[in-house]
């Protein structure tokens, strides 16, 4: 399983994102886990969220 985010700005341009590998075959758990993820980017990066959007793939 693997879960990944991509974090756009409020025109569309991509700002950034991550994906990894996820040793679990709860998909909640992984969906949190991407949005947490994504959290913690826009945090690192002071920027400012409008919308996310996230993937668990498994």
């Amino acid at each position: 399983m693997g879960i990944g985010s991509i974090v756009r700005d409020v025109v569309g341009q991509w700002r950034g994102g991550f994906v990894r590998s996820f040793e679990d075959d709860n998909s909640l758990r992984a969906k949190l886990l991407a949005i947490v993820e994504g959290l913690q980017f826009c945090c690192r990066t002071d920027f400012v969220i409008f919308s996310m959007k996230h993937i668990a793939l498994g």
